[in-house]
């Protein structure tokens, strides 16, 4: 059997979800459209450096599976013929992934975590965090968390696992149990910034501004030219009532990003605040 290292296996596919959870963690302010966060793009190490180590015919098929996958369906389904066996059908899974059928990919990738139990733990592991992940793509959130329960039962110092399984919280609503699994992280590797700025949109949909800033400030600590950190801390200072630093922090945005979605919600946010006297403390539902 073919062995997929747990965390490498996971990292290109989290962007995708890490839209998804800033859109729910609502880092503008009402009315501004929502945006995916540039350090999103920034974690995603690709897909030949999240297959160094494997089989090069296993990460040429993984790669393919992303960048064409009808192209990589074939090529699979001749290498299992071939012989490919177990590392030919997870590519096919992925392929599923890749072509936007989340719910058949979900429930492959669960099928082969059960035949992979047996034979290696590790190897099952990754494939049900990449099961959770097509779950929350297919809008099947509490399938995830179901996941992710089972593997922080068996592997809790893995934090992206503590990461993976808030993004899935907070696609649920569940605002504060996303903060507690986000604390176990920052708890446990303080100078992780996306933990920080995770937590501190998770404390603003909860309308904890004071937590929110304060750990807005901590990823700022970590990365200050970073456009989201900026765009977030100017959206809490505005919804604190502090108009002169949200409009100093947005104008840094659209200094350090320009022609950026961050840009963009910075600049409307500005617009927003010189044509009216002040933000609503709290935004409108």
């Amino acid at each position: 059997m073919n062995r997929i290292p747990a965390a490498p296996g996971r990292k290109p596919l989290r962007p995708l979800i890490r839209v998804s959870l800033i859109r729910v963690l609502a880092l503008s302010l009402v009315l501004i459209a929502p945006l995916p966060v540039a350090a999103a793009a920034a974690d995603s190490s690709g897909p030949e450096a999240a297959t160094a180590g494997l089989d090069p015919r296993f990460a040429q098929c993984l790669a393919r599976a992303e960048a064409t996958p009808t192209e990589a369906e074939a090529e699979a389904q001749v290498w299992e013929q071939e012989g490919g066996g177990f590392a030919a059908q997870v590519c096919q899974a992925m392929v599923l992934f890749h072509r936007g059928q989340f719910d058949s990919a979900a429930i492959r990738l669960e099928e082969l975590a059960a035949i992979a139990d047996p034979l290696s733990a590790a190897t099952a592991l990754t494939l049900r965090s990449r099961a959770a992940w097509a779950w929350l793509r297919a809008g099947q959130p509490q399938r995830a968390i179901q996941l992710y329960d089972a593997a922080l039962a068996v592997r809790s110092d893995d934090l992206d696992l503590w990461i993976d399984r808030a993004f899935a919280h907070a696609e649920t609503g569940a605002f504060a149990a996303a903060v507690d699994d986000l604390t176990q992280v920052v708890n446990r590797n303080p100078g992780l910034f996306e933990a920080w700025l995770y937590r501190a949109g998770a404390y603003r949909h909860l309308e904890n501004y004071p937590a929110a800033l304060d750990d807005a400030e901590q990823a700022l600590s970590l990365r200050p030219a970073d456009s989201s950190a900026l765009l977030l801390r100017g959206n809490l200072r505005a919804l604190s009532g502090d108009s002169r630093g949200a409009l100093d922090d947005w104008r840094r945005v659209i200094t350090l990003a320009p022609q950026t979605p961050a840009a963009q919600a910075a600049a409307a946010n500005t617009t927003r605040l010189s044509t009216q006297e002040a933000l609503p403390a709290v935004p409108a539902r």
